[in-house]
């Protein structure tokens, strides 16, 4: 299937036109929150390796493995003291990706958003319980293990206070372990994430997909309950690429720090940002359009798309653009020229006699307003 090409500001008005927007949500928007994701280099599993209350676990995953909480829960919530505080003992507060989120709910353009995060950052941020969808569960309520204990569930404030006085929380009534309302390898996913998929995916007109690589159920197959005709974003700090089977592969990627391809977006929303970038040459023109934003990694997304077919890549914000006359900046590309066959030669608007010389020795230059060449 032949993909459109994009632009950043068609992406922005796809954004802002829609009325029934998914957004499948994953660790990756929590981040600047001071919670940590899964497998990145200072992420949870990373973590686990280095707690000494963790060395007997034969996998740093098997400390979200019920069995393994079962017995012996104290891994686990020394984890979950990470989620649940940051490094100064507060709560952690909602990022500008979660707030972005809240956003589309209060301007009526947000269907559902389906998280695996257990951190309740979306609830928050202000995303009604109606419109979230915990396929994970979450930290907001904790209960005992004990089938036969009637206690009230805790709530994620009583939890946290456990958590400050207590290495292993316990009930108050039985004695026995308490367990956040969360879904661990072994347990059955919660019940209605099927069933609002259903409806969802005969309403949705753009799926956003944020901060997850989609390498854990439900989220490894969403995709493949949505129409592959609906448009289909990732914002992630990484290139992925889902499997054949469930997506033909994003529409759009963002990739960079969630908070500041959010930031970017709304400003283009808005009217009050531009973008300005040099087509890189990267990819074949059938694949989804590739955007670069702060916290990016270039190459690894080069060789990303290079190994799984990619399309083209432009950076946002772009480089800061000098003359190769004079060496000055050329402010807001305001009179700068440059060369639209070879890309390779930028003037400011006062080098002409550069611009003259160069047009001798190579009379193919052709010379356009850089504003005209790459702007939106």
């Amino acid at each position: 299937m032949v993909k459109r090409e994009w632009t950043l500001r068609e992406v922005a008005d796809l954004i802002q036109k829609s009325k029934r927007i998914v957004v499948l949500a994953g660790a990756g928007i929590s981040v600047s929150s001071g919670v940590p994701d899964f497998r990145s280099a200072n992420g949870i599993y990373k973590m686990v390796e280095d707690l000494e209350c963790c060395e007997s676990l034969p996998d740093p995953q098997c400390i979200f493995d019920i069995e393994y909480f079962l017995d012996d829960p104290k891994p686990f919530y020394e984890v979950a003291r990470k989620i649940l505080f940051s490094s100064t003992g507060a709560s952690p507060l909602p990022s500008k990706a979660h707030a972005f989120i809240a956003s589309l709910e209060r301007e009526k353009r947000l269907l559902r958003v389906y998280t695996q995060n257990i951190d309740g950052l979306e609830f928050a941020a202000g995303v009604s319980k109606n419109s979230l969808r915990y396929c994970h569960g979450s930290m907001e309520r904790a209960r005992c293990v004990s089938k036969s204990c009637k206690s009230k569930k805790l709530t994620r404030s009583q939890l946290e206070a456990a958590l400050k006085v207590e290495d292993i929380p316990s009930c108050a009534r039985c004695g026995g372990t308490i367990k956040p309302d969360i879904t661990f390898f072994g347990e059955k996913l919660v019940d209605n994430i099927g069933k609002t998929l259903t409806g969802d995916k005969q309403k949705v007109d753009l799926l956003i997909v944020m901060g997850t690589s989609l390498q854990v159920s439900p989220m490894d197959t969403i995709l493949q309950y949505f129409p592959s005709d609906v448009p289909q974003i990732l914002i992630n700090k990484t290139h992925v690429q889902p499997r054949k089977t469930v997506s033909e592969g994003f529409d759009i990627e963002l990739l960079g720090n969630a908070d500041a391809i959010v930031e970017a977006v709304e400003q283009l929303i808005s009217g009050e940002g531009t973008f300005e970038a040099k087509d890189a040459q990267l990819g074949h023109q059938f694949a989804p359009n590739i955007f670069l934003f702060e916290g990016a990694d270039e190459n690894s997304v080069r060789d990303s798309i290079n190994k799984h077919g990619g399309g083209d890549v432009y950076v946002y914000p772009p480089p800061a653009i000098t003359c190769d006359g004079c060496g000055k900046g050329i402010d807001n590309m305001e009179g700068g020229l440059m060369c639209n066959t070879c890309f390779g030669l930028d003037t400011c608007s006062l080098c002409s006699s550069f611009r003259s010389k160069h047009l001798k020795t190579y009379p193919t230059h052709k010379f356009v307003l850089i504003k005209e060449e790459v702007g939106v």
